[in-house]
């Protein structure tokens, strides 16, 4: 419970800008718990969405390095509609934010290794975002010159306006400069080029993960499967780590995403019956699936799929080693 009344003597800028992007807040606030735990309150607008923040101070300290370091990058993740979550899943919007969950926050963002993978990124949002039911037709837009370069997860809007003409080039939009902003529209080209990585997902840089999202499977997928993915250039994707749309169930993101991938990586450690499910659905669409399973469980997994060929590992660090030589012997082959 907060002591609302207690008042903290401030002798910091932090109270005036928000810890995490840095843009100006409202209703900033310091208080303490009952515990006398130290906390930071505030209200701050991030594009369509409002935020509301408590934030542990200690723990912002203890991350504060992590922060500034990638403080563009999470500027964009919460733009794009992502948002802190505690061990449950649960959104942390007025709810308190400690170190776990920014650190759990930060891995979710996607890296793009090369300039090819951040130009595949901004067509495919652009297209996600100007098409509406099921493709039947496609709004332009117009993307302000302000900052809208966070939208991509870019660093400048120079960088955007080269990577816009670049797709203008490529014939994949139509894109007009405007004072203010860009007005954006596909090209026939464009729409067979995104129902290409949408529907088949044979020209995707993304990998669905299939595991299980137990807190302490984290480790595996933040130094085992998402740093082998990212060598290789491919983006690992976990469900529970995509922004659905307003009317889509978590099914229909599940079956979305895996369409939109290249290939899978299927872990049947836990044996959770999802993971199984995934796999057999990203078989069934002709997905390659790479499968693997912990030492201390592959004597229990089901007698259907102990013939596929399964990466059994031992650390997360030893599946690392080896999703990267299957990965480059199975997909990049």
């Amino acid at each position: 419970m907060l002591k609302e009344d207690v008042t903290i003597n401030d002798t910091t800028e932090i109270a005036k800008k928000c810890l995490f992007t840095g843009i100006k807040v409202k209703d900033y606030d310091r208080v303490k718990t009952n515990e006398g735990k130290p906390l930071i309150k505030y209200k701050v607008e991030i594009g369509h969405y409002t935020k509301h923040f408590i934030v542990c101070e200690k723990c912002f300290e203890k991350t504060k390095n992590l922060i500034d370091k990638n403080q563009n990058a999470i500027h964009s993740h919460l733009l794009n509609g992502f948002n802190f979550i505690d061990e449950d899943k649960n959104i942390l919007d007025g709810k308190e934010i400690h170190y776990k969950s920014i650190e759990n926050f930060i891995q979710t963002i996607p890296i793009f290794k090369n300039p090819s993978d951040i130009l595949n990124n901004i067509f495919i949002k652009i297209m996600e975002t100007g098409l509406k039911e099921h493709k039947k037709y496609f709004l332009p837009l117009f993307i302000k010159n302000s900052q809208s370069y966070l939208l991509f997860y870019l660093n400048s809007s120079d960088e955007k306006e080269l990577y816009l003409e670049t797709l203008h080039e490529k014939k994949l939009i139509s894109c007009t400069k405007l004072a203010t902003a860009f007005t954006i529209a596909p090209t026939y080209q464009g729409l067979i080029k995104y129902l290409e990585i949408t529907d088949e997902g044979t020209k995707s840089n993304r990998c669905f993960i299939a595991m299980s999202f137990d807190e302490d499977d984290l480790i595996l997928f933040q130094k085992g499967i998402s740093p082998a993915c990212s060598e290789l250039g491919f983006n690992a994707i976990r469900v529970d780590q995509v922004h659905p749309e307003s009317d889509q169930t978590i099914n229909d993101l599940i079956i979305s995403e895996i369409k939109k991938s290249k290939f899978l990586i299927s872990d049947f450690t836990k044996h959770k019956n999802g993971v199984y499910f995934e796999a057999g659905y990203g078989l069934g669409r002709g997905k390659k699936v790479i499968y693997t399973c912990h030492e201390d469980y592959f004597d229990k997994l089901h007698f259907d799929v102990k013939h596929f060929p399964i990466l059994i590992y031992s650390s997360p660090e030893d599946l690392k080693k080896k999703l990267i030589a299957k990965i480059e012997a199975f997909i990049l082959d």
